[in-house]
């Protein structure tokens, strides 16, 4: 061989490349490894049956991987056996002042009388889901409006009935 072979391997340790180091031009090459022997300090494969890298085996048939979703499930189902809380809605007495007070509305003159203690019904069966003790104090007050406005109309309805008897 001689010393101007530009393939050939310089006999010196320094002239060598890394481990994945591209040689220096001029240089040949590290040889290739001999059959059977991993390239480049490599382990060897895992012995069957094992696996390779730690991971984990694949799951069984019919359990998610990874604890993730199944298959077309959708997304955020809580766990099975998991009963969600109801929310709260309004309340039967929030619901009945409702009708009380839309019928009395609907009579001829009921619209003074009912009209407040409607409004107070509707707003107290809006805040139902948000503020449940502030709709169940709303319904009580309207119920007490709705009282006291029917007292005062009966009330002026027996004065107007006893004011027309004895004027005769």
């Amino acid at each position: 061989m001689s010393t101007d072979d530009p393939y050939r391997t310089p006999d010196d340790p320094q002239h060598q490349p890394e481990l994945g180091q591209q040689p220096e031009y001029g240089q040949a090459p590290p040889p290739p490894p001999v059959y059977g022997q991993q390239p480049y300090d490599q382990a060897p494969p895992p012995a069957y049956g094992q696996q390779p890298y730690g991971q984990q085996p694949p799951p069984v048939y019919g359990q998610t991987p990874y604890g993730g979703q199944p298959y077309g499930a959708p997304y955020n189902l809580p766990p099975s056996g998991y009963v969600p809380a109801p929310t709260p809605g309004p309340t039967g007495s929030t619901i009945a002042l409702i009708v009380v007070s839309a019928i009395i509305v609907l009579t001829c003159y009921g619209i003074i009388i009912g009209a407040p203690s409607l409004i107070m019904s509707i707003i107290a069966a809006s805040k139902a889901s948000t503020d449940p003790a502030g709709a169940a104090h709303l319904t009580k007050i309207g119920w007490i409006v709705l009282g006291v406005l029917f007292g005062i109309a009966a009330l002026a309805i027996g004065v107007g009935i006893a004011f027309a008897v004895s004027n005769g």
